[in-house]
């Protein structure tokens, strides 16, 4: 399975990376979602890790132009942030 990580933080990408690959996956890595989004024009995968809050493309624009093209594509969403209203607002945007 190809997983596509995506963390403009080095220690999160590496040790989450690292910790895919040690289970199997083959896991491509990019630091921020401009980075992510003109490999993932260029290469598909069956799932993306994105963190949130990024510096220019957040995850929340990644997701939403990745999942208008390749609506099949797992896409998770990840952040040191985390809150009920985050989760709430995620939700809201990605169900309605």
């Amino acid at each position: 399975m190809k997983v596509y990580l995506v963390d403009d933080e080095p220690s999160i990408r590496l040790g989450v990376g690292d910790a895919l690959i040690q289970e199997g996956f083959d896991v491509s890595l990019a630091s921020d979602g401009e980075e992510a989004w003109q490999c993932l024009e260029q290469e598909s995968f069956d799932v993306v890790v994105s963190d949130i809050r990024m510096p220019g493309m957040n995850g929340y624009d990644l997701m939403g132009r990745w999942l208008k093209r390749w609506p099949d594509t797992a896409f998770i969403l990840m952040t040191g942030y985390g809150s009920v209203s985050l989760a709430a607002n995620v939700a809201q945007n990605t169900l309605c």
